[in-house]
């Protein structure tokens, strides 16, 4: 019998069809001792030592080991290699418990509870990484084994199942990938979970076991995020990264970037749920629907997906709106034009010109037939071709000069702090006061381009402390050096005087995505300025521009 660690990088033999391929059935110890520096790394961080780890995680993983056996984890690309499923199980759950460790689960909760919920909240955050992909061997896999019988993957584990038919090997087949096919996940946790740790993950809470079950069957939780979800998220992003790095050149991508659509659809979706400039059919919005289908005004919707997954620190998502839309495309998230690209030409009330926009295969996509909204009763879209794609904004704002250039109508991209500017190039609005302390010397005073969602008086205490004696200098700084000096530096003691609580604007900073955090660190740094060290935050700059705050007074 071949050893599993023999096969792990071996490239999958065919069965004689070009869709079938033949894999040994090994031994669960052989794959266990594959991944034993996994297991090691594993163990170290979960800091129970040899005993809590051998009572508590390893049960675990050798059942997830019967289950995924030596399955791969796709077609082709990431984790394809034979084992890739038992390799990316490990891998999430080791990223996934180790950020366990700068993170507050149930932020509201007291004290108390949060450190007796704990081991569980860590337990969970495992359990859901182990088995996050899970899903995929009742979506896209077909087992059977030399006589032609098929492997019912809910019913047994695969490892029992080949054991009990004395199979010494198996035929894979891969079949196409189904929407919404997460949920499956749910009816095979009992294969790896026993009932008995599921009510210890429940008892005493109404938490834990929801946020878990959530995280598999990928359905959102409301009203309290779900920071379980966002670790097994993260840590799955970063481990395809790493392995399409590892194994860079020998292998197409193929459908590695399934969890790539999966992440740009949740931002839409989050972004239709929260975001103001998202509210469909609104003046000025980013989401149109009418008679003709749902629409996305590109790339301004673009631009607030991206600054969405980067809030979520996710690895190896499309940073561009042309590999965005490409994404989108190819999974059928999106329908091309006529003319066979991403981009029509819509115009929606009210608007003088067309405005370059993504058509949404179904609005379903975004919740938009759920019955609190309806559809415009006009077209959208014109039978017409469509024009170019809207110019794409820069990455990083920009001071603006004493009189910016005129130019022709057309749809503008979104400036870089998430505010919606017009679809068309009207006459200039007149200037708004800002509601701020005057800047000395008569100096145009620096101001926010935050989200709509950030509360104003939090907007209202970092803009004085932008302008304050202090902090101007640095401020001016940073912007001049953008987008290569990186993030600006604010003391926490810069806040103290500005009325608002500095753990206040922390938390409300963080919760509109304007904090410049380091994966796996805290929302909080230390600068050594003069030979003190100094707490402080950083504050992306592209979230800072010249000129009056006209949102200090907007409602949140």
């Amino acid at each position: 019998m071949p050893h599993a660690q023999a096969l792990l990088h071996r490239p999958l033999t065919s069965a004689g069809r070009t869709d079938v391929t033949r894999l040994p059935a090994i031994s669960v110890a052989d794959l266990l001792a594959a991944e034993s520096g996994w297991l090691s790394r594993i163990k170290l961080a979960y800091g129970a030592g040899t005993a809590g780890f051998e009572r508590d995680l390893l049960p675990l993983v050798q059942r997830y080991a019967r289950c995924v056996h030596f399955l791969p984890a796709a077609a082709s690309g990431a984790f394809s290699r034979p084992g890739g499923l038992f390799q990316l199980g490990l891998q999430i759950a080791f990223f996934a418990l180790q950020g366990t460790d700068s993170r507050i689960f149930a932020g509201q909760a007291h004290l108390s509870t949060r450190q007796a919920l704990e081991p569980r909240w860590r337990l969970a955050t495992f359990i859901g990484g182990l088995c996050s992909e899970w899903y995929r061997v009742a979506d896209r896999i077909t087992v059977r084994d030399p006589a032609g019988a098929g492997w019912p993957p809910l019913l047994s584990p695969l490892a029992d199942w080949l054991a009990e038919r004395q199979a010494p090997e198996f035929l894979l087949r891969w079949t196409a990938p189904r929407q919404g096919s997460r949920g499956l996940g749910l009816f095979l946790l009992p294969q790896v979970v026993p009932a008995e740790l599921l009510q210890h993950l429940a008892s005493g809470n109404d938490l834990v076991l929801p946020h878990l079950l959530a995280s598999i069957g990928g359905v959102p939780v409301f009203p309290e995020h779900n920071v379980l979800d966002a670790l097994v998220r993260r840590s799955l992003a970063l481990c395809i990264e790493r392995d399409d790095l590892a194994t860079a050149g020998e292998a197409d991508p193929g459908d590695a970037a399934t969890h790539v659509i999966r992440e740009l659809l949740d931002a839409m979706r989050q972004l239709a749920r929260s975001d103001p400039a998202w509210v469909v059919n609104r003046d000025k919005s980013r989401l149109w629907w009418g008679a003709d289908g749902a629409y996305l005004v590109w790339p301004g919707a673009a631009e607030d997906v991206r600054r969405e997954l980067e809030a979520a620190s996710l690895n190896g998502m499309p940073k561009s709106s042309e590999s965005m839309a490409q994404v989108l495309v190819k999974s059928g998230a999106i329908e091309p034009s006529a003319q066979g690209t991403a981009i029509w030409s819509i115009q929606p009330p009210g608007t003088r010109s067309a405005v370059a926009a993504v058509r949404l295969n179904s609005p379903a996509l975004l919740g938009l037939d759920g019955g609190g909204q309806a559809p415009l009763p006009t077209r959208l879209a014109p039978i017409e071709s469509p024009p170019a794609p809207e110019r794409p904004a820069p990455s990083s704002p920009s001071i603006p000069s004493a009189s910016p250039p005129v130019e022709p109508p057309e749809p503008t991209a979104p400036a870089a702090g998430g505010m919606q500017l017009p679809l068309l190039q009207d006459e200039p609005e007149a200037t708004v006061v800002p509601d701020t302390e005057p800047v000395a010397g008569g100096a145009r005073p620096w101001s926010l381009d935050a989200p709509l969602r950030l509360n104003p008086s939090v907007r209202q205490a970092v803009v004085s402390v932008l302008n304050s004696v202090a902090m101007r200098p640095q401020v001016e700084a940073a912007l001049l050096a953008a987008p290569a000096g990186g993030p600006l530096f604010v003391p926490l003691s810069a806040l103290d005087g500005s009325g608002q609580a500095p753990a206040v604007v922390l938390r409300a900073l963080r919760e509109s995505g304007m904090l410049h955090i380091e994966p796996g660190s805290p929302p909080t740094v230390v600068r050594r300025i003069d030979g003190q060290a100094v707490p402080g935050l950083l504050l992306p700059t592209r979230f800072v521009r010249l000129g009056a705050d006209t949102n200090a007074n907007a409602e949140p």
